[in-house]
C-alpha cells in the first residue's frame, strides 16, 4: 500500500495519507462513504500539494513574477519582507 491509496473499510472507504510498517494509520486515514467521496478528496489533496510546490519552486527559484501569478498574497509577504 501506498500514500493516498483507497482501501476498503468499516462499511465505506477510507484513504491511507499515513503509512506504518506497509499498511495505513487508521487514525491519519479519514472515512468516506463512497468510493468517488474518497477519489475526489484525493484529487484534491493532489492539486493542493501541487499548487504548493508551483509557490515552493518559485520562491526557491526567487521567481517573483511566478510567485504573483500563483499567489499574490504570499508574493506580497515576500516583498514587504524584503
Amino acid at each position: 500500500m501506498k500514500q493516498g491509496d483507497i482501501y476498503k473499510s468499516e462499511g465505506g472507504y477510507r484513504i491511507a495519507w499515513v503509512i506504518w510498517a506497509g499498511g495505513p494509520v487508521i487514525s491519519s486515514s479519514p472515512w468516506y462513504s463512497t468510493f468517488e467521496e474518497a477519489q475526489a478528496a484525493v484529487e484534491r489533496r493532489c492539486a493542493e500539494n501541487a499548487h504548493q510546490d508551483a509557490i515552493d519552486k518559485a520562491i526557491y527559484d526567487g521567481d517573483l513574477a511566478t510567485l504573483e501569478k500563483i499567489d499574490p498574497k504570499a508574493a506580497a509577504e515576500i516583498k514587504k519582507a524584503f
